[in-house]
């Protein structure tokens, strides 16, 4: 059951990635994350979800939360109002979407497209299914040209090696996009000009809602943008040396109640 939303507009955001950070290890919501969260409406604190996943499987986590509010999707190229309206929608350019296209297909890696509220592979194997399995959503298989219009966010997974060789062939390219690794086996490409950091950055315009008011909490490479756009900034226990590096407070791991401490300990 949602919250009730009859209220006014809360002057203070969180922005919370979602895995390794309101997520276990095991993809599942704790019940003091849900207790939590309902704190956060009780202080009249908006809780935002701002992850690299793709909105239908946002909505799942936010009505597992007891949530309903604005998302931010695949890193920040996708941002919905809580009726899930579309306020911001950044897309690769054609030109730069195929020069990716290529690219990454000369790497061995399984490769994903996202659209709006399209998730298109080439064919379903076994790293696919996993994320599938993990996210509760099924892609659709067809061909890529399906999604050249508009473009949010490319997946690419593979070994820990594979994706570090891509990221760098990504990197020294030249190409005007967005590369960062959410984990040593994904690597999300996004057009430039999009990112948490430009995603939070017009959430908060849009909202009128001063950084200084705002919270952010993560755990991966992708989250630091965030970080640098609030005045508080939070990673888990479980995130990298780097991430920990950026961020004003440490909490535990997402495993050990690190969301929950860290919002009773810095944000209440």
């Amino acid at each position: 059951m949602y919250i009730p939303i009859s209220r006014p507009i809360s002057e203070r955001f969180v922005f919370a990635d979602i895995d390794g950070t309101i997520l276990t290890s095991d993809h599942s919501v704790s019940r003091s994350t849900s207790d939590t969260c309902r704190a956060l409406y009780e202080q009249r604190v908006r809780l935002i979800l701002a992850s690299a996943r793709m909105p239908a499987s946002i909505l799942k986590i936010q009505r597992n939360l007891g949530v309903r509010e604005a998302m931010i999707c695949y890193n920040g190229s996708l941002i919905l109002d809580r009726d899930g309206v579309t306020i911001y929608n950044r897309c690769f350019c054609s030109d730069t979407f195929l020069e990716v296209l290529n690219t990454i297909s000369e790497h061995p890696v399984s490769n994903s497209f996202f659209s709006e509220q399209h998730w298109l592979v080439k064919a379903i194997d076994s790293r696919i299914r996993q994320e599938s399995d993990i996210v509760g959503i099924l892609p659709e298989v067809g061909q890529i040209s399906a999604v050249t219009d508009c473009t949010n966010k490319i997946l690419c997974i593979g070994s820990p090696s594979q994706v570090h060789k891509l990221y760098e062939d990504i990197k020294s390219s030249g190409l005007d996009v967005i590369a960062e690794k959410s984990k040593p086996t994904y690597l999300e490409i996004s057009p430039s000009g999009s990112g948490k950091f430009e995603a939070c950055k017009f959430f908060l315009n849009h909202f009128h809602s001063p950084a200084e008011k705002a919270y952010a909490i993560g755990d991966g490479e992708n989250d630091i943008g965030m970080f640098q756009c609030v005045g508080v900034a939070i990673a888990m226990g479980n995130a990298t040396d780097s991430v920990k590096s950026v961020a004003q407070y440490v909490t535990a791991s997402n495993d050990n109640e690190g969301f929950s401490l860290a919002m009773r300990n810095y944000v209440f």
